[in-house]
């Protein structure tokens, strides 16, 4: 038994190999997880410009499709659309770089997981979306069988055929499936992420400090509480190991005026 099960029941078997394939590499391989997270991302966006009979251009990258007004208004929901490109940046760094996580592939699948179903929960292909068990995820992969390298989807899609024709043109936005895991959690993922996008090497232990590299939870004297002491969550040391930048990661609820006012405080410490 798997998260993704109900997807063959549905007649989708491309895309149940692909979420099979993401759920069963996920601890073994997070590379191959990714990569077929990613796979299943273009899959369900695919399908979804079939069945709106919005005509995909040729060569089109994934990026292009998802940036898409048509795309962007389908889901209409900004936290969605995060869990998107994160499910599309780690599955190219899969394919380019090879370094990806165990914790990045989680992710991913978690994203895949929460995307896929909202996304037929809005068409009114499901009516319900279990919750996502960590606990099915194998740390012996079993083999799946392979899916086609190139995606392409026909008239005869079950997606396209059941989707329904009142919620493919609603304004509605998708349901939002929060991850269950801590908000602090999900912050450090992304920041994580856009910082390896622009080429940081994160260091893992907290405290950490070295020249040349994105250090976290770094500890600094000064503040202005009872202990006197306050933790940044990233600084960002050049290669002379001098500062360069102070990342303060809050809540999204949060105002990014608190967040920034932290950080400089942090900053003036340094």
């Amino acid at each position: 038994m798997r998260n993704f099960d109900y997807l063959k029941e549905l007649g989708l078997d491309d895309l149940h190999n692909y979420c099979r394939a993401a759920e069963e590499w996920q601890t073994a391989n997070p590379d191959v997880s990714a990569l077929n997270s990613r796979r299943a991302l273009e899959y369900i966006v695919k399908s979804l410009y079939v069945v709106r009979q919005i005509e995909i251009p040729d060569h089109s990258s994934l990026f292009e499709l998802v940036d898409n007004e048509t795309f962007k208004s389908f889901i209409n929901d900004n936290k969605v659309m995060m869990e998107v490109h994160y499910v599309r940046k780690v599955g190219n760094n899969s394919a380019h770089s090879g370094n990806v996580t165990k914790k990045e592939a989680f992710f991913a699948l978690l994203n895949i997981y929460n995307i896929v179903g909202a996304i037929l929960l809005k068409l009114g292909i499901i009516s319900e979306l279990k919750p996502f068990d960590n606990k099915l995820i194998p740390t012996h992969p079993q083999p799946v069988p392979d899916a086609p390298a190139t995606i392409t989807i026909s008239a005869d899609n079950p997606i396209v055929k059941t989707a329904s024709d009142e919620m493919v043109t609603s304004s509605n936005p998708v349901e939002y499936i929060k991850p269950d895991i801590p908000e602090s959690e999900t912050r450090r993922l992304y920041i994580d992420l856009m910082l390896r996008e622009a080429g940081w090497d994160i260091l893992q232990v907290k405290g950490s400090v070295r020249a040349g590299k994105a250090c976290i939870e770094v500890e600094l004297e000064g503040m202005p509480n009872e202990s006197n002491v306050g933790y940044a969550d990233y600084v960002l040391f050049a290669k002379d190991g001098k500062p360069l930048a102070v990342i303060e990661a809050k809540r999204t609820s949060k105002s990014p005026t608190a967040g920034r006012k932290q950080a400089e405080v942090y900053a003036d410490l340094i």
